[in-house]
C-alpha cells in the first residue's frame, strides 16, 4: 500500500491518464467518482479514500507537464488498457523471415504484372514496353505511365511524343537497334534487369527507407538505459527526501522532549525527573519504532514503483525490437528484389542510357562499397557507360583501392580514369601536408600510415632544401646599421646567412640552424640580439603575423629572453630589443621572460612570465586608422613633438593564443612615423653547459589562429613594403 498520501503510485497515474484518454473531456466530479469506484475494487493500489476531485485533476495536469521516461511508460500503459491490447497475446511479435511468405517468393515480373493489372482496372494511363534481344525471347512489361515519367528524363521525352490507344502507350527497346550496335549491354535490356528497374520506379524511395531503418536500428542498438537510470534516480531521490523529512520531524520532537528533561534537572524536581525520564525513554523508543516502520513502508513502495517501471520499459523495448526487425527485413527484401548486387552493373548502364540520375547514384554507392566483387567485370568497360559516371565511381573508391587498381591491369574500364583520380588525391594530400608543421610531417612518416609516403617525403625534402623567404640572420660585424632618412630607405645591416657558422668569429656561442629560423645560444654572459632578414617600414600596408616557439629555456642564473620588434642600431653589442634606445630614441617592442613588456623603453608588468613550451604571437596592423594606446614617456612625448608626426599603425602580442593587455588595450600604437621594425629576439644565457633555443615561424601553418585578416609575415606573394 502507498504509505504517503500525497504520492501517486504507478497504477494511480496510469489510471488517471487512461480516464483522460478514454473520456477526453472528463469533469472533476466524474474523475472523483471513477477513482472512488476503482478504490473499492483495489484498495491496496488506490488507498486515497479522502482525495478530492480537484486534487485528482491537479495531479493529471502535473502529469501532462512532467514528461520524461516515466510519463512515456505511463501513457503507453494507458493506451494499451484503452485498446484492450496485451502485447504477449494480441500483438504479432514474430519477425518476418526472408522467403517466408508467398509474396517474397514471387519474382519481379509477377509483381509488376499484378501491379499493372490493378492500375489498369483503376483507369490509370499505362505503358507497355516490348523488349527484344539475342539471349531472350520478346517480352512485354506493363507499368503506370507516371512512374516512368517521374524517374527517367529520357522516357519522359519519349512518352510525350507517343500516342495512347485505349489508355495504353507502347514503346520498345531492342539490342538489335543500330544505335546500340557494337556496344556491351551487360543484360541491361534483359527482362529481369528491366523489370527490376520498373520495380524501382514503383518504389523509388526504397533506398531512403533502407538508410532510415538502418539509422533507426543502429540508434536502437546503441540506445543506453540512460533515460531509465535517470527516472530510477529521480524516484530514489524522492524516497530519500521523504525519509529525511520524516526523520527531521522525529529528531525535532526528540530534541523538544530532551529540553523538557533538562529543565527538570535544573529545577531539581526529583520525582518528576524520574517519572519523566522513564516516559522519555518509552516515548523515544516508540517514535523510533514508528520511524523504522514508516521508513520500511516508504522504501518498499518506491522499490515497487521502480520495479514496475523497469518491467514495462523492458517489455516496450522488446516490442520495439521486434517491430524494427520486421520492418528492416521487409525493406531489405524489397531492396534485394529491385537492386540485387548481381544486377548492379547492368542497372548502372540502364540508368545512363535512360538518364535515371537517382538510380545511377544508388548503384554507384553500392558498387563502391563492395568494389572488389565488381572490379574484373567486363561490363564496367561498356561504352554505354558515360565517362562522368565512371569518374564518379573512381571518386567514391578508397585510396587503397585506387592504388591497387594503379598496380593492376585486370579490369576493363579506362586506366586513364584511375590515374586522373590518383593525381587528384595526391594533390589533396600534398595540400594537407603543406598545412602541417615539419615535426607533424616527421611524426606522420614515422608513426602514421601515409597513403602516399612519396608525397610526404617530397614535401619534407622540399622543406629541407628550401631557404625561407624571411630568415633569422647573424649580423656581419664589419657592417653598421644606417638609420633610414626616408621611409623607403634600405639599411644594409644584414647579410643573407644560411650557414650555422656565419659570424662565428664575433658570436661564437650563437648559432642559426640550417632551417634559418631556429636560434641557439650557449652559455654566454652577454646579451645577444638576432634579427630577421626583412623588416616592415612605416609606409607599408597590410596586416602581418608571426610566431616564436620557446623550445628550450631556463631562467636560472639570470638567463633571460626578449621577443618582439627590434629597431636599427649603430651596433648590436649588448642591445636589448624594446629596452635599448637607438639614435632616434626608438627601442622597439618586446615581451620579456620575467613577465615584463617594453614599449620603446617604457615598462609594463604582465600577469605571467615566459617559460619553455610557450608560443609567442606577434602581429602588426598597417591598415588601422585609429589610436588605441598613447604612451606616457616624456622622452617619447618630446620625440613626438619634435617629429610633429605619429604613426597610426598598431602591434599586438599573444602568449599561447591569448592577447596581452597594456592599459586594458590589446593594440599598442607604433608611435614613430618613420618606423623600421624587425622581428627579433634578445638572449642572455647564464647557465653553463646549456642552450637557449627559440624557433621563428614566419610562413605558417601557425599553432594558433592569427588575428582576423592577418597574413603570414613571411608570405612573399602578399608582401607589400619589406625593407
Amino acid at each position: 500500500m502507498n504509505p504517503t498520501n500525497d504520492v501517486y503510485s504507478f497504477e494511480e497515474d496510469a489510471f488517471l491518464l487512461y480516464l483522460k484518454q478514454k473520456l477526453k473531456k472528463i469533469t472533476v466530479k466524474e474523475l472523483h467518482k471513477r477513482y472512488k469506484n476503482q478504490s473499492k475494487h483495489d484498495e491496496y493500489n488506490f488507498p486515497k479514500s479522502d482525495v478530492t476531485g480537484e486534487e485528482l485533476k491537479s495531479r493529471l495536469d502535473t502529469l501532462d507537464k512532467e514528461g520524461g521516461l516515466r510519463y512515456q511508460i505511463l501513457i503507453s500503459k494507458a493506451l494499451k488498457k484503452l485498446q484492450g491490447d496485451q502485447p504477449s497475446e494480441d500483438m504479432d511479435v514474430t519477425p518476418a523471415t526472408p522467403g517466408g511468405d508467398k509474396e517474397q517468393k514471387e519474382d519481379c515480373i509477377s509483381l509488376l504484372d499484378e501491379s499493372a493489372r490493378k492500375d489498369a482496372l483503376a483507369g490509370e494511363s499505362m505503358v507497355e514496353i516490348t523488349l527484344t534481344g539475342r539471349s531472350f525471347s520478346p517480352t512485354n512489361l506493363k507499368i503506370r505511365e507516371s512512374y516512368l515519367k517521374n524517374n527517367s528524363v529520357f522516357l519522359k521525352d519519349v512518352l510525350k511524343k507517343t500516342s495512347a490507344v485505349k489508355n495504353m502507350k507502347q514503346i520498345g527497346f531492342s539490342e538489335f537497334d543500330d544505335k546500340f550496335k557494337g556496344h556491351e549491354f551487360g543484360a541491361a535490356f534483359h527482362p529481369d534487369t528491366f523489370s527490376r528497374f520498373l520495380l524501382y520506379c514503383q518504389n523509388n524511395d526504397i533506398q531512403e527507407k533502407y538508410f532510415a531503418i538502418q539509422d533507426r536500428w543502429d540508434a536502437f542498438n546503441k540506445e543506453s538505459e540512460k533515460s531509465l537510470n535517470e527516472a530510477v534516480k529521480k524516484l530514489q531521490e524522492d524516497c530519500e527526501s521523504r525519509i529525511r523529512s520524516m526523520q527531521n520531524v522525529i529528531e525535532k520532537e526528540k530534541s523538544q522532549l530532551t529540553r523538557i528533561f533538562d529543565h527538570c534537572l535544573e529545577k531539581d524536581l526529583k520525582q518528576i525527573r524520574l517519572l519523566y525520564k522513564s516516559q522519555l525513554f518509552a516515548h523515544t523508543q516508540t517514535m523510533q519504532s514508528v520511524f523504522d516502520s514508516k521508513k520500511h513502508d516508504i522504501e518498499s513502495f518506491y522499490t515497487s514503483e521502480i520495479g514496475k517501471m523497469k518491467e514495462i520499459y523492458y517489455a516496450n523495448q522488446a516490442i520495439r525490437r521486434v517491430a524494427l526487425e520486421k520492418e528492416k527485413i521487409n525493406i531489405e527484401n524489397m531492396l534485394q528484389k529491385a537492386l540485387p548486387e548481381s544486377s548492379l552493373v547492368s542497372l548502372l548502364i540502364l540508368s545512363d542510357v535512360l538518364k535515371i540520375d537517382e538510380l545511377r547514384v544508388i548503384c554507384l554507392n553500392r558498387l563502391s562499397k563492395n568494389f572488389q566483387a565488381f572490379r574484373t567485370s567486363p561490363v564496367l568497360g561498356s561504352s554505354l557507360l558515360l565517362e562522368s559516371t565512371l569518374t564518379e565511381l573512381m571518386d567514391q573508391l578508397t585510396d587503397d583501392t585506387l592504388l591497387s587498381l594503379y598496380d593492376d591491369v585486370d579490369y576493363s574500364f579506362p586506366r586513364a580514369l584511375v590515374e586522373k583520380e590518383l593525381k587528384y588525391r595526391q594533390s589533396i594530400h600534398l595540400e594537407k601536408y603543406r598545412q602541417m608543421t615539419t615535426n607533424e610531417l616527421i611524426h606522420e612518416l614515422d608513426h602514421g600510415q601515409p597513403v602516399f609516403p612519396a608525397i610526404l617525403e617530397s614535401e619534407l625534402s622540399h622543406r629541407r632544401d628550401k631557404v625561407p623567404y624571411v630568415t633569422m640572420e647573424l649580423p656581419e660585424p664589419s657592417q653598421l646599421a644606417k638609420t633610414p632618412k626616408t621611409p623607403t630607405a634600405t639599411p644594409s645591416m644584414f647579410k643573407s646567412v644560411v650557414s650555422p657558422s656565419a659570424g662565428a668569429h664575433k658570436f661564437p656561442r650563437t648559432m642559426v640552424d640550417a632551417d634559418c629560423l631556429t636560434i641557439r645560444q650557449m652559455h654566454h654572459k652577454k646579451y645577444q640580439s638576432i634579427y630577421a632578414s626583412h623588416s616592415r617600414i612605416s609606409d607599408g600596408w597590410g596586416k602581418w603575423y608571426f610566431e616564436v616557439e620557446i623550445l628550450k629555456f631556463d631562467n636560472q642564473y639570470g638567463s633571460s629572453l626578449s621577443i618582439g620588434w627590434g629597431v636599427p642600431y649603430l651596433t648590436l653589442d649588448s642591445k636589448i630589443i624594446g629596452v635599448s634606445p637607438n639614435d632616434r630614441h626608438q627601442s622597439g617592442f618586446s615581451i620579456h621572460s620575467d613577465g615584463l613588456f617594453y614599449c620603446n623603453g617604457q615598462r609594463f608588468v604582465l600577469d605571467e612570465t615566459l617559460k619553455e613550451g610557450d608560443i609567442i604571437g606577434v602581429s602588426l596592423n598597417q591598415d588601422i586608422k585609429s589610436k588605441s594606446f598613447q604612451p606616457s614617456s616624456s622622452v617619447m612625448s618630446s620625440m613626438m613633438d619634435s617629429e610633429n608626426a605619429t604613426s597610426e599603425h598598431t602591434t599586438s602580442f599573444f602568449i599561447n593564443g591569448e592577447a596581452i593587455q597594456i592599459k586594458n588595450e590589446h593594440d599598442i600604437q607604433v608611435v614613430d612615423a618613420q618606423y623600421n621594425l624587425y622581428p627579433a629576439c634578445s638572449i642572455y644565457n647564464g647557465i653553463p653547459d646549456s642552450a637557449i633555443v627559440v624557433r621563428f615561424n614566419f610562413a605558417g601553418p601557425f599553432k594558433y589562429t592569427p588575428p582576423r585578416l592577418h597574413a603570414a609575415y613571411g608570405d612573399e606573394l602578399k608582401s607589400s613594403r619589406y625593407d
